[in-house]
């Protein structure tokens, strides 16, 4: 492929990506809007502590693997085969795992309407599993046109799910039909738009240059994730669930807009910064290109935001979340940070660096646990600032880090 070529592809992969982040990201806040208004914090925090479990679950299942397929210059059959197998196994042990572990958790958190919960998302895993291989081969080829769509059918699926249990009163369980909805379904579309199918073949050499790369992603991955549900986990224990739903749900907002302003060029960089790995100029002006985007739309949209959440969120979603309006706004400024993070990882990845990112990650665990155990004391409040603390003491070592590296 030239580089023209791989211009063209990346701009309207980019594109693509982009339309994909504003159309399903976009449902999706408003989903969770309505379901906010509809449902009580309780079931938010519950919700949220399950996803304590849910998100470390679904990270390790994945083994670093989507980065390591794309970044390869080569990819013969048999190591795409035996990445699949991997994942599959490595997914029936994590259920297993998950679903045993239910009743520990619901104990330490007090609550018993946990272990049933975590049951019913247990198939999450392995629907992670099935997706990661064929979704890899699509974003190496720069064919998100057909991820885009596949997203977005998922998400309108799930949300008609969820919306149409909270009518009936579902209360909770209409959060957990969303995410198996949606999942299921777009995994469906996933492997009705793709060619490729898994042969019965296993190669040790494989696996060893997969995991060689996978495992630094892996632990990247698992420490962010780690370091990202600390907060929910220490305001659940010590603050209770109906706490952990107000911040659950600034957190949910925060998340929402960084999706859907700055996820979708961050979904096209890692397979475009992997084809320029080798001309390091070109890829260092495309890094600082991406950085420029992603802040040029993160900037207005983040301060608007947290300006103008507090007349407007109570109008959305009912006076019930005034607790979460607060932390929102704190939460807020420390996503406007992360816009100038976003390429960072891909930078290590694509040069074959991935050493880098779990040393930022381990940093940033380190210091969210202390500084959260610290401000739970004084509230959720003070933990949204805790984090936006973090997100500013972390943030500017990646960017040094990833210069450096070009």
């Amino acid at each position: 492929m030239t580089s023209g070529d791989l211009a063209q592809r990346s701009r309207a992969g980019a594109m693509w990506s982009v339309v994909n982040s504003g159309a399903k990201h976009g449902m999706d806040l408003l989903v969770f809007l309505l379901l906010a208004r509809w449902l009580a914090p309780q079931a938010f925090g519950l919700m949220a502590l399950v996803s304590t479990a849910m998100v470390v679950a679904v990270t390790l299942v994945e083994l670093g693997l989507t980065e390591a397929l794309v970044q390869r210059k080569r990819l013969p059959g048999v190591v795409v085969d035996t990445a699949f197998w991997l994942l599959l196994g490595a997914a029936g042990v994590l259920a297993a795992a998950l679903a045993a572990l239910a009743g520990p958790l619901s104990q330490a958190y007090g609550q018993p309407e946990l272990q049933p919960l975590i049951w019913a998302l247990c198939p999450l895993v392995l629907v992670v599993a099935l997706n990661t291989v064929p979704q890899a081969l699509m974003q190496r080829e720069l064919r998100f046109r057909p991820l885009a769509l596949r997203g977005l059918a998922g998400t309108l699926a799930g949300g008609a799910a969820g919306l149409g249990l909270a009518w009936l009163g579902a209360d909770v369980w209409s959060l957990v039909a969303q995410q198996l909805v949606a999942g299921v379904v777009g995994l469906a579309l996933l492997w009705a738009q793709t060619d490729w199918r898994p042969r019965v073949r296993f190669s040790r050499a494989a696996l060893r240059r997969l995991l060689g790369f996978g495992r630094h992603v892996l632990v990247t991955r698992c420490l962010n994730v780690v370091a990202s549900k600390v907060d929910d986990a220490v305001i659940g224990l010590v603050l209770g669930p109906v706490a952990l739903g107000a911040y659950a749900v600034a957190s949910r907002l925060r998340l929402a807009l960084e999706q859907l302003f700055c996820q979708g060029v961050d979904a096209v960089a890692l397979s475009a910064f992997s084809r320029l790995s080798a001309q390091r100029e070109t890829l260092a002006l495309a890094y600082l290109g991406a950085t420029r985007t992603a802040l040029a739309l993160a900037l207005p949209v983040f301060l608007s935001a947290a300006w103008l959440a507090p007349a407007c969120l109570p109008l959305l979603i009912g006076v019930q979340w005034d607790a979460a309006m607060a932390p929102l706004q704190a939460l807020l400024l420390a996503g406007l940070l992360q816009a100038f993070l976003h390429f960072n990882h891909a930078v290590f990845r694509a040069l074959g660096q991935p050493g880098r990112s779990w040393q930022l990650g381990l940093a940033s665990l380190a210091l969210n646990v202390a500084l959260v155990v610290v401000a739970v004391h004084w509230g959720v409040q003070a933990v949204a600032w805790a984090y936006l603390l973090r997100v500013a003491l972390v943030g500017p070592w990646g960017t040094v880090l990833a210069c450096r590296a070009l």
